[in-house]
């Protein structure tokens, strides 16, 4: 998160806060929807795993989170014709915030030009470039988190109503959250000293 001339810039404890929990929170959603996948793909439980099948898991793994994504809407749409359509909406919704996710996460962050905001500039180089800055206020951040949570319920809700996800992922995501609202908040002692104190 450094300028062209690797100063790190005047971004406040609470934006480095929040910009970390879109991050961690991401990375527990990335865990669940590959797990999603592995459970509609094979037709198993996680509580029903064996050493043979978990060797299928492997395929998973790794995988990037918008593949992963799409390969949700094709196997439900195999498996769910009827409800296909609406388990898309969901699907493209999560996508939508995993496409934030990567911009937040990827960004070289400035102060914004609306009041307590820092914005990032992303570029899309498909036919001709383009450019996009992306802007935010701690509450912002605040907000995209939560709709990531209020996404990925959402998904497993749908999956668990027809069999799926027995992992639960209101608890797991609940636990989630309830583990990232215990880490603590860092005053910085300047207003570009990172959270952790890091120079």
């Amino acid at each position: 998160m450094t300028n062209a001339n690797n100063k790190m810039p005047d971004i406040s404890a609470e934006h480095y806060e929040w910009i970390g929990r879109v991050i961690v929170t991401w990375a527990v959603i990335e865990k669940y929807i590959g797990d999603m996948l592995w459970e509609v793909a094979t037709g198993h439980s996680f509580s029903e795993m064996t050493p043979d099948a978990s060797i299928s898991l492997a395929f998973v793994a790794g995988m990037d989170p918008r593949t992963v994504i799409g390969m949700l809407k094709a196997v439900v749409r195999a498996r769910f014709v009827k409800d296909a359509d609406e388990f898309d909406k969901l699907a493209d919704d999560l996508d939508g915030l995993c496409r934030k996710r990567a911009i937040i996460a990827h960004g070289r962050w400035r102060p914004g030009k609306r009041p307590n905001t820092m914005e990032t500039v992303s570029f899309k180089a498909i036919g001709e470039l383009k450019i996009s800055i992306n802007a935010y206020t701690p509450k912002e951040l605040k907000i995209l988190r939560q709709n990531m949570l209020t996404s990925v319920r959402a998904l497993g809700k749908f999956l668990k109503e027809r069999g799926y996800s027995k992992k639960n992922v209101n608890v797991a995501a609940a636990k989630a959250a309830s583990e990232l609202d215990r880490i603590p908040v860092h005053k910085a002692t300047k207003q570009n000293d990172p959270p952790n104190g890091d120079k």
